[in-house]
């Protein structure tokens, strides 16, 4: 288990056309605004989707518990073996699913430290119970 500490800043990309103050968990978040800017263009909104390419600025207000720590392959597979230990046969189309099934299970989310070079990979199942929108950047 990891916990995210109080104070931590986190970035969330989007382009989505619709302003939100906080995505709908589980959501994904990165201790790095690098990697957030990546991940803008992770949805296709459609042709006629006004382009708000944004990163998203939030600070965590209290410690995060119940947050799986995957510092490795094998701590990826571990959980992906207890989520079916404990839901029976699971089939996993892709990380949503798997999103899903982790906060389906009772934890918080999942905190994968340097899953990309910049910084981390963070699924939050409930972003508005941990979460204060701090700032709004433009891409």
């Amino acid at each position: 288990m990891a916990g995210l500490v109080k104070g931590t800043l986190l970035y969330h990309g989007t382009k989505a056309p619709e302003d939100f103050d906080y995505p709908d968990g589980p959501a994904w978040f990165s201790t790095a605004r690098s990697v957030a800017e990546e991940f803008v263009s992770w949805h296709s909104w459609g042709d006629d989707a006004e382009e708000k390419s944004r990163v998203l600025v939030y600070r965590v207000v209290k410690r995060i518990p119940r947050l799986v720590l995957i510092d490795s392959r094998e701590d990826m597979d571990d959980l992906v073996r207890r989520l079916d230990d404990g839901m029976g046969d699971l089939e996993f189309a892709g990380p949503t699913d798997l999103a899903e099934a982790t906060c389906d299970a009772g934890w918080t989310g999942w905190h994968i430290p340097w899953n990309y070079p910049d910084g981390s990979d963070t699924m939050i199942c409930e972003p508005t119970e941990w979460l204060e929108l701090i700032g709004r950047e433009s891409v």
